[in-house]
């Protein structure tokens, strides 16, 4: 006789088969490199909008961020609020140079706009930041799962990774940019219908915002602050992580209107955020107002931080068995494409900026899709050794992302954006830029022990300044070395005044020679760069020329994509396909004994998935998929 929790372990099998066979599918579509990471610049931007939504949030956001919302209230609906802002100006920003670019990596391009010392900083130090941030990612689905499948957690996490790193493997963005359509429609689905069942158990939205706390802009959460400041650094990260961050997807469409428009689509999506991953933790927070008191959160004390666990409890509160199997393929889906996109690119950058630049630099497309192939099994393998050490962390996985972001993002995806978009910067300034944000980011949080908000700002400000002001340090140097003094000597006394006024650490002997030193470092970091700035102002400059020409050239789409007698065929009747089958599977649940609610539920989420795929199906003929 089968018990209830096997549908749920059925429903996440049939689950994790359906995407291993997406994989196998598009495998047949590689030809080379341009086809495994870019895409072969033919994916519909309706798929690259929604890819990219799905790429942005994880399961992280089901458990993290819902930890974060059930204990901060109103403050964490703001959070989430500025998520369609970010995504919308971020993306305009530079969508349609990212486009013109025609490149297969994020990085590939600093290698003729700046030098290769900038394409090898960026690219390991890019690859760095989103490998941490991708094993949090896991870590953080395979904790908020753990009630549900009931199995070893290092397990799960095994399994799971390599779910996605076979796809992956198999398709590349391809791959995952469908998984990620169809992963879409399935997360939609069911969180839409998770939203007011637990509306019902307070008695609806009105009664619900009665019970809330008033707004407070102060939250100390895990004994990390979060006030304004950090909602607006937030802010800025995501819009220039954006800006940076959205490249795969840019240069896989067909051209720079397509760039724009998945660029509106996602930030559309996003609109949702506060509605779809608010009101549950807000619920939660009514209805178990003390978590050490309910059975529920006690029996996994061992994860420390049992509020992460609060949207699966209520996920296991009002769905029956088989739809909980469906919430947490939901939740796989949303890490799942995350991190195919992160296994994805950071194979791009190994394969084009490390393996094409120096280890074979006449590598066929063919050559470069095997060792792209294999360079994603890496990634993946150390994408789950992080996640099996984060699952059990006492710091908590929100604030840990919340670190990692902080820390890595302004210094990384600032230069590497904006050298898209400003001409008179020097070939240098992108890789000084990067290690003087990299070192204040790190002074600001360890050594003076700032929070997240003041950290970003000093940063930001940082970071842009000696990029954008690097070819006018490098004119002082050459010509008025004395104004360069002075302007250095500014740089160690703002710092200085900085460090020194606004540390809590004692400042009496080897503490004050800690936080006094630093200022001078950098001040003799910017008479040190200037040199550097002003050699490269009689350097042959004819490589950057080139490049801005280049993005000054729209995308002839006949010439540069569908040529070489290529063929279009649909990719949306496949996606369609696939979400026909996730309908039948929940339709077959039926036979199994349920109450008169139950069924209601069963048959609501069933047609409601049919008709996406429908529609999808009938519709998605204007949507082409070109192979040869």
């Amino acid at each position: 006789m089968h018990t209830p929790e096997q549908l749920d372990y059925f429903v996440v099998g049939v689950y994790f088969v359906l995407m291993i066979c997406i994989g196998v599918y598009v495998a047949r579509f590689m030809r080379g490199a341009k086809d495994f990471f870019a895409g072969g610049n033919k994916i519909p931007w309706w798929i690259a909008g929604v890819s990219l939504y799905m790429q942005n949030f994880s399961a992280w956001t089901f458990s993290g961020a819902a930890g974060f919302t059930y204990y901060a209230g109103w403050f964490a609906v703001l959070y989430f609020a500025t998520w369609c802002i970010g995504y919308l100006v971020g993306t305009q920003l530079t969508a349609v140079q990212w486009r013109r670019s025609r490149v297969i990596s994020p990085v590939e391009y600093t290698q003729t706009r700046f030098n290769i010392s900038t394409q090898q900083l960026a690219g390991w130090a890019l690859a760095l930041n989103f490998l941490l941030t991708a094993g949090i990612q896991l870590a953080a689905t395979c904790k908020l799962l753990l009630p549900i499948l009931n199995i070893d957690v290092n397990v799960f996490i095994i399994a799971t990774g390599a779910v996605i790193l076979i796809y992956t493997y198999l398709g590349g963005v391809w791959a995952v940019s469908i998984t990620d359509t169809a992963q879409f429609a399935i997360l939609m689905c069911i969180t839409l219908l998770v939203v007011p069942l637990t509306l019902s158990l307070v008695g609806g939205l009105p009664n619900l915002i009665s019970h809330i706390p008033p707004l407070s802009l102060s939250v100390t959460y895990n004994n990390f602050h979060y006030d304004v400041h950090w909602l607006i650094s937030f802010w800025i990260i995501l819009t220039i992580g954006t800006a940076q961050g959205a490249a795969q997807r840019f240069y896989s469409v067909k051209d720079e209107r397509s760039a724009k428009k998945l660029g509106l689509l996602c930030a559309g999506l996003f609109v949702t955020a506060p509605l779809v991953f608010s009101i549950p933790p807000l619920v939660a927070r009514v209805l178990w107002p003390d978590l050490n008191a309910e059975p529920f959160f006690v029996k996994f004390k061992d994860l420390r931080q049992p509020q992460d666990l609060v949207f699966v409890a209520l996920c296991m509160k009002v769905l029956p068995n088989g739809l909980i199997g469906m919430f947490a393929a939901a939740m796989l889906s949303s890490t799942m494409s995350a991190l195919s996109g992160v296994f994805n690119m950071i194979a791009s950058i190994f394969t084009r900026d490390v393996y094409k630049s120096f280890v074979n630099k006449d590598a066929t497309d063919r050559q470069m899709l095997t060792v792209g192939r294999w360079a994603s099994a890496l990634v993946g393998t150390v994408v789950v050794s992080e996640a099996i050490y984060f699952i059990a962390a006492p710091f908590g996985i929100f604030n840990y992302m919340q670190q990692f972001f902080s820390l890595f993002n302004v210094p990384i995806s600032l230069p590497l954006a904006f050298g898209l978009l400003f001409r008179k910067v020097s070939r240098w300034g992108a890789f000084a830029a990067t290690l003087f944000g990299l070192a204040i980011a790190a002074d600001a949080k360890f050594l003076i022990g700032w929070s997240i908000g003041p950290q970003v700002y000093l940063t930001t400000v940082m970071v842009f300044g000696v990029f954008y002001f690097s070819d006018m340090l490098g004119k002082l140097y050459a010509s008025k070395k004395t104004l360069l003094y002075i302007v250095a000597a500014a740089v160690v006394g703002i710092i200085e005044w900085l460090f020194i006024g606004c540390t809590d650490k004692p400042l009496a002997g080897t503490g004050w020679m800690l936080v006094a030193l630093p200022p001078f470092v950098y001040g003799a970091g910017i008479i040190i760069f200037a040199k550097v700035f002003a050699a490269d102002l009689v350097a042959d400059r004819s490589a950057v020329k080139e490049f801005f020409a280049k993005l000054d050239t729209p995308v002839d789409v006949a010439k540069e994509v569908f040529s070489a007698g290529q063929r279009e065929q649909s990719t949306a009747p496949l996606i369609g396909t696939i979400l026909m089958i996730i309908s039948a599977l929940v339709l077959l649940m039926l036979v199994v004994p349920s109450t008169h609610s139950e069924w209601t539920l069963f048959v609501t989420l069933g047609a409601i998935t049919f008709s996406v795929g429908f529609t999808f199906f009938f519709l998605g003929r204007r949507s082409r998929f070109v192979s040869t």
